[in-house]
């Protein structure tokens, strides 16, 4: 019989709580890709159904890890802007595929280093579920409440009491997670600035029981989207690595 090194399991339910501190906490398992590629204009299907409007004047600084607590890691975009502008930057790749029915919210931090009157901010994001068996996707979209520069940082999350996560959790087993969907814009007026804005510290909360850390419980690893249902998997079987960064 294999050694398991029980080390590397995840307790049963991981909560996204509504403060920072607490957040900062909780045991951070990646189930996401890291990589990021531009979306264009789209309306989600769910939840706060404003436009994201693609017209950018943005680029991706650069791209790391998103489960790292630093503000040096994540993303990074850049903006060189005078008009007002918007764009969408979206969160794909290998990942864990977490059925929709145990998903449990989900939280980063952003840190916005300019108060310039044309710098970047975060309006709205998306939640992006993948169907399993069709390809089709579903959005659903949050509003933060921005409407402006306000330099600093911010604890951007879907707390695991809201009423979005139980909706999310009926979709089933069929609907998996793949990431989020960022809309970044920028306001007008006369000049332009350069700013840039960083996204990272993510942290996915999952709820498999509620019996919490008496049961602990090792999710399967990270797979392409090809292979993310794991009855079409090599051989059929699915592999499993170490769930944390």
């Amino acid at each position: 019989m294999a050694l398991t090194n029980f080390g590397k399991l995840i307790p049963g339910t991981i909560d996204i709580p509504t403060d920072l501190t607490s957040f900062k906490q909780k045991e951070q398992v990646v189930w996401t890709g890291e990589s990021w590629r531009t979306k264009g204009s789209f309306t989600p299907d769910y939840g706060d159904k404003n436009y994201f409007k693609h017209d950018p004047s943005y680029s991706i600084h650069y791209q790391r890890t998103m489960y790292d607590a630093s503000n040096s890691t994540g993303l990074a975009i850049k903006g060189d802007a005078g008009n007002e502008h918007m764009g969408n930057y979206e969160l794909y790749g290998d990942g864990r595929w977490m059925p929709a029915s145990i998903f449990n919210g989900v939280g980063f931090e952003v840190y916005q280093e300019s108060s310039a009157k044309h710098a970047v901010y975060l309006k709205y994001y998306a939640l992006v579920f993948a169907n399993r068996e069709t390809g089709s996707y579903r959005f659903w979209g949050v509003d933060t409440g921005a409407r402006g520069v306000s330099k600093g940082y911010r604890y951007i999350r879907v707390t695991s009491s809201s009423s979005v996560v139980s909706s999310i959790r009926g979709w089933g087993a069929a609907w998996l997670f793949q990431g989020v969907i960022l809309h970044i814009a920028n306001p007008g007026g006369t000049g332009s600035d350069i700013s840039y804005m960083y996204i990272y510290n993510m942290r996915v909360g999952s709820k498999m029981s509620t019996i919490g850390g008496q049961y602990r419980y090792l999710p399967a690893g990270i797979r392409s989207y090809s292979h993310r249902d794991p009855r079409y998997g090599k051989n059929k079987i699915m592999n499993f690595t170490n769930p944390f960064p």
